[in-house]
């Protein structure tokens, strides 16, 4: 059963509204360190800073290379959230983070990973009470009906 896909967008501290080289477009990015997370690149289908500046447009403005290469993604997080840059951060993986005011989304342009999260289960369990309190429950946690 489907769940959700993971969206990648920018991310980043508050912090980085104020000051000379506010983060108001994809273009100011050339002013700020990028956080590269660097954890799942040997799969190849990851959004990387360079595909996410090319499909907002801003792939010749903003050098996509450049920047700090962590291969774990809280602390890729964890420097954004502590305003040493701006991270490519994933809806799954920022959601609380967002909610409570760590970090702040400053552009809409997302760019959707084809990898998926899915339930799956034995043909012959799932209709099992704990098999079923957990599906309803993880569909609750997800939006997925």
């Amino acid at each position: 059963m489907f769940l959700l896909r993971d969206e990648f967008f920018p991310v980043r501290s508050p912090v980085l509204l104020k000051g000379r080289h506010a983060l108001k477009s994809p273009a100011d990015l050339r002013h700020h360190q990028l956080i590269h997370d660097t954890s799942m690149a040997r799969f190849g289908v990851f959004p990387t800073w360079r595909s996410w500046l090319q499909k907002a447009g801003y792939g010749k403005t903003v050098a996509s290379d450049r920047g700090l290469q962590l291969n774990d993604s809280a602390a890729a997080l964890q420097t954004a959230i502590s305003g040493n840059g701006v991270a490519l951060g994933r809806n799954t993986l920022v959601e609380r983070d967002l909610a409570e005011g760590r970090l702040v989304r400053p552009f809409n342009e997302i760019q959707s990973c084809e990898l998926a999260y899915y339930l799956v289960s034995r043909k012959a369990s799932e209709n099992a009470a704990p098999v079923v309190a957990f599906r309803d429950w993880l569909m609750a946690e997800t939006g997925t009906r």
